[in-house]
């Protein structure tokens, strides 16, 4: 179940993370510039997928090694 929140909060970052790149060109944004809304809606997306990848590899079963 924590795999499956981890993994459905990246693709939530994800979203967010696209949506700031691309609010002019899908229409949310009629200013090609980054405003403070913008940046913060990034900088929150860049966040939500960092904890989701930090949430996703610690709680790998400690028997099993990444090298």
């Amino acid at each position: 179940m924590k795999r499956y929140l981890a993994a459905m909060a990246l693709l939530l970052g994800t979203i967010v993370v696209a949506v700031a790149i691309l609010a002019t060109q899908i229409g949310l944004d009629h200013n090609a510039g980054w405003g403070l809304r913008r940046t913060a809606l990034l900088f929150f997306g860049i966040l939500i997928v960092a904890l989701a990848i930090y949430f996703q590899f610690r709680y790998i079963p400690s028997e099993i090694q990444i090298c």
